[in-house]
Order: C-alpha cells, then sequence, then structure tokens
C-alpha cells in the first residue's frame, strides 16, 4: 500500500485547487464511506468516511463535524 500513497496525495493536490462548494459523491468509496483494498477497509481519504466529498479537505472535515452530509 505504501507504493499506493504517493499517487493519492498528488491526487489530493490536483483537488485542493477546485472550488470547495463542489460536494459530489465519492468515487473511491462509491457513497459507502470506506475504500475497499483487497481484504482492508479503510476510511476513505477523500471523504472521510461520510460517502460525499468536498474538494478541499479542511472544509470537508468542517462539514463532517458540523453534520452536514
Amino acid at each position: 500500500m505504501s507504493k499506493v500513497l504517493p499517487y493519492l496525495e498528488m491526487n489530493m493536490l490536483e483537488e485542493d485547487k477546485r472550488p470547495e462548494t463542489d460536494i459530489v459523491d465519492c468515487k473511491w468509496c462509491h457513497g459507502i464511506g470506506k475504500e475497499d483494498w483487497g481484504n482492508i477497509q479503510l476510511g476513505c481519504y477523500r471523504c472521510y468516511g461520510t460517502g460525499r466529498l468536498t474538494l478541499r479537505r479542511k472544509r470537508a472535515m468542517e462539514l463532517n463535524k458540523e453534520g452536514v452530509y
């Protein structure tokens, strides 16, 4: 899995340039809030387990704490 992390980090940096109001279904966890890495299920790093995604990670965490989605 360590080989995958640089790619994931690169994607997160690219997404941070997009509008934070852009909230979409998480394509990485297919809306269930979990990513499936073979037998291991992790909280999705993009949507923080919500199944919904704001493209700025900090805002996504704020919305999750507020219970917006």
